[in-house]
């Protein structure tokens, strides 16, 4: 992993010779073991002590997401950084990247706990990653902060659960 000069890109490098440029919020600051950390929750990847990558869990992601989380509270978030996760969580919907997705709509969800359409994507992406509780809790946020006039889409939210048992 590298960073540009001013700190708004990073590249990473995977072992099948392909490389992947990030847009970051800011320059990358805090120890080695925080920019790590911080690289891990928005890629899935984790670097071993052999130097390897390899994919984290879903649990281990989560735990690992929840300490940066809390680390970061006391911090404002910005206009430049809402906008990247804004932008990274619709890239990480659109490749089917559910567990950054879902980090990304968490820290949007964070700013702005009333907007219900962040609940319902947050629900899709704990809904792809199986984790179906948390989805069902975020659906349900969802249509309790939204309209009171619904326009279903074709599958609705109810459904979802008869398509997971099929």
């Amino acid at each position: 992993m590298a960073y540009s000069a001013d700190g708004r890109f990073a590249v990473t490098g995977s072992d099948d010779g392909t490389a992947r440029l990030w847009r970051t919020p800011g320059r990358a600051g805090g120890s080695g073991e925080q920019v790590l950390a911080t690289a891990g929750s928005l890629t899935g990847m984790q670097l071993d002590a052999d130097g390897a990558m390899h994919v984290v869990s879903a649990t281990g992601w989560q735990q690992s997401s929840q300490r940066l989380s809390q680390a970061a509270r006391a911090i404002q978030v910005s206009a430049d950084v809402q906008g990247w996760h804004r932008q990274e969580a619709k890239a990480s919907e659109a490749a089917g990247q559910w567990l950054t997705a879902g980090w990304h709509l968490q820290r949007l969800i964070e700013n702005t706990p009333k907007a219900w359409p962040l609940y319902l994507r947050r629900g899709n992406a704990y809904f792809q990653s199986r984790q179906i509780q948390k989805a069902e809790a975020d659906f349900d946020k969802g249509v309790e902060n939204g309209p009171q006039v619904w326009v279903l889409p074709s599958i609705a939210p109810t459904k979802w659960r008869t398509l997971w048992n099929s």
